[in-house]
């Protein structure tokens, strides 16, 4: 059960004893966390820029092991 003081109060009780034990939580208010402001345009360069490395390398991969598999052929 949940008071207005954001206290949850309950009961725990031992089946072997019959001992009862009141338990009281409090929740204390989370703090207030504002977001960062996030600039995108540089977010963009920075996932872009490796993503582009990355596509750039396969591909000269892909190129290359076209021309080795062409010479294995021969």
């Amino acid at each position: 059960m949940a008071t207005p003081e954001n206290n949850i109060v309950g009961e725990i009780c031992s089946k072997v004893t019959n001992d009862c034990q009141t338990i009281e939580l409090t929740i204390k208010e989370l703090p207030y966390q504002e977001l960062l402001n996030i600039d995108y345009s540089v977010a963009a360069q920075f996932w872009g820029i490796p993503f582009t490395s990355v596509i750039g390398l396969w591909l000269f991969s892909k190129g290359l092991g076209a021309v080795i598999n062409m010479f294995k052929g021969v």
